[in-house]
């Protein structure tokens, strides 16, 4: 559009100074313009500015409440109450989040820095009870909210919140692929490489490494061969 608009506004500078060339007589009387001046103007080069849609809401990180657990550690059978809890908020506040990731928030919560092995161990057995309970789902790697009509949502991290930021493995498949389907839906076709260093960006990947790059390329093709995108001469598009 900007390239559009630029090219336009040369176009009628330029017809204007056309029509508005002053005539003059020749010797002969007749009237004749004056010879056009050849001005070599060039469209001005707009470098491509990638903005994040609208349908990217940002990450909201959820830091659970602990309740009084004076004499009692994370590990504790008697804890297992309270982890529910917990965890049950994150997950309802972030899901879908990664399983790793949730022990993290926990464990921050509890004031703790690092995620021991009999704490991993009382994480992994209050995810098992609520999802028994039907209070979350488990999908893989990932904690999903219970609910039937939670819908995914493309999220962003925010600038202003470090623990916001995921790594590649700690994003849902689920999450890339509604990226990557709306990316194509609002361009109608756009070429593969842009499309996977726009995901990347909305991401939050200024670069994307060979991990990364790997990532993204493997959801795209599950999307190809589920038959919810097209690759067509190196452009994708949905489906017709």
């Amino acid at each position: 559009m900007n390239r559009l608009k630029a090219a336009i506004e040369i176009a009628l500078k330029s017809s204007k100074e056309k029509f508005s060339t002053p005539y003059s007589k020749s010797s002969k009387g007749s009237i004749s313009p004056d010879p056009p001046t050849v001005i070599d103007k060039e469209i001005p080069r707009i470098d491509e500015v990638f903005v994040i849609p609208d349908w990217v809401s940002t990450y909201r990180v959820c830091w659970p409440d602990v309740p009084f657990t004076k004499g009692l550690q994370f590990h504790d059978l008697e804890t297992l109450p309270v982890l529910k809890r917990m965890l049950y908020q994150i997950v309802e506040g972030e899901g879908p989040i990664h399983k790793d990731l949730a022990a993290t928030r926990l464990a921050k919560a509890w004031n703790l820095d690092r995620v021991g092995e009999r704490m991993m161990n009382a994480v992994r057995a209050t995810w098992r009870t609520l999802s028994r309970e039907k209070l979350l789902r488990i999908q893989g790697e990932f904690l999903w909210p219970s609910r039937e009509q939670f819908q995914v949502t493309v999220r962003q991290p925010n600038p202003s919140d470090r623990h916001s930021r995921r790594s590649i493995d700690e994003i849902p498949p689920e999450e890339i692929a509604v990226a990557m389907k709306n990316l194509v839906r609002d361009s109608l076709s756009i070429e593969r490489d842009k499309l996977l260093r726009y995901v990347a960006r909305i991401f939050g990947f200024d670069r994307a490494g060979n991990h990364i790059q790997k990532a993204l390329e493997n959801a795209l093709e599950e999307l190809v061969e589920a038959r919810q995108l097209v690759i067509l001469e190196e452009r994708v598009s949905l489906p017709n």
